[in-house]
């Protein structure tokens, strides 16, 4: 089974919500037996749960995140990944850092997506921000949705 981790700063707005935009997606192609996703943070407030400006993106469209916690990043969780995507630049080169083994499985997501720049933080911002991030990570995981799915083998 190919494993994809997406790592952010505190992984309680980005990644989480990127982890559950994508399950979505493999759960209505059926790869959940070929594909699992998890999320962390380079700074993680370990345990705690995704913002509440997140939960609210992912509700409108019909996904939770409640039951989220966050996670630090590791170089296990690296290790084991056959997929790392992280939100900016930064955290790919601080991933890079720690583990330059891994520079061949180790993307920034709009990298992926054969475009520039970094998937801006919405923490502490409005629910307008919020959503607007949502959709970006929606228009972003459509755009590397052929690239994740052939790791299912499909």
């Amino acid at each position: 089974m190919a494993e994809i981790v997406f790592v952010c700063t505190g992984n309680i707005c980005r990644s989480p919500m990127a982890e559950t935009l994508l399950r979505n997606k493999i759960a209505l192609a059926g790869l959940q037996d070929r594909l699992t996703v998890r999320s962390a943070g380079l700074a993680a407030p370990t345990g705690s749960p995704a913002s509440e400006g997140a939960k609210k993106a992912m509700a409108k469209r019909g996904l939770t995140i409640d039951a989220h916690r966050a996670t630090q990043m590791t170089l296990g969780l690296v290790d084991q990944a056959d997929l790392v995507l992280t939100m900016t630049e930064r955290h790919r080169l601080s991933i890079l850092q720690a583990a330059p083994e891994a520079a061949n499985k180790t993307w920034g997501l709009k990298e992926y997506a054969g475009l520039l720049g970094d998937v801006e933080d919405p923490y502490g911002g409005s629910d307008a921000v919020y959503e607007s991030c949502a959709a970006e990570l929606e228009e972003l995981l459509d755009a590397v949705w052929e690239k994740v799915s052939r790791l299912a083998g499909k």
